[in-house]
């Protein structure tokens, strides 16, 4: 995800906001579904949100040294 900047908000702050709204939408989308009616569908979203939190994950891991003071670099990935 590094690779490709987004036009807008910077690099990794725009890939934590693209997460972010995408997986939201999972969520509530997976929320709307039946089991009983579209297991397949319902099995489907749940994929889809636990990729998109992990994509969350590795941006923000790549995005807290960025916020942190220069001595706590080491640090900020650990401390959330």
């Amino acid at each position: 995800m590094d690779r490709y900047a987004l036009p807008f908000l910077g690099r990794r702050r725009g890939w934590l906001v693209v997460t972010q709204v995408l997986l939201a939408s999972a969520i509530a989308w997976m929320g709307t579904l039946s089991p009983a009616g579209s297991l397949w569908l319902l099995g489907a979203v749940a994929l889809g949100v636990a990729f998109l939190s992990a994509s969350q994950d590795i941006v923000f891991d790549a995005f807290a040294p960025m916020c942190s003071r220069p001595r706590s670099v080491a640090r900020a990935p650990r401390c959330r």
